[in-house]
């Protein structure tokens, strides 16, 4: 597959949502190996008055660069699931990924499905 999953329109999308968010996460929502959805998530910390909303420094080339990277590597063998990146104080903290898996086969046995 050489096609990336992320695409540069989106990758732009995800570099905004990155510069504006202070507190909150970016969600990646991929079903049938496909980038459906983008979910942004703000937080309003009530101990930092006058931050919220203003985002951190703006990423860097280098930093756009090396998040595409790691992005492309966690969404790319993802069939069902999310990749959610952690923005704490502008800066992106930490990146989840959840894998959903679906078996076809075992729907119906003991009357139901997964």
């Amino acid at each position: 597959m050489n096609q990336p999953v992320i695409s540069p329109p989106t990758m732009a999308i995800v570099v905004d949502l990155v510069n504006s968010i202070t507190h909150g996460t970016i969600t990646f929502t991929v079903q049938d190996g496909r980038l459906l959805q983008l979910e942004r998530n703000d937080k309003i910390r009530l101990d930092a008055p006058g931050k919220g909303g203003i985002g951190g420094p703006s990423l860097t080339p280098n930093q756009v660069e090396r998040l595409q990277k790691r992005l492309q590597e966690e969404l790319k063998n993802l069939q069902f699931g999310q990749v959610i990146l952690q923005v704490k104080g502008g800066v992106i903290a930490q990146i989840e990924r959840t894998e959903k898996q679906r078996y076809s086969g075992l729907e119906g046995i003991y009357g139901d499905g997964i």
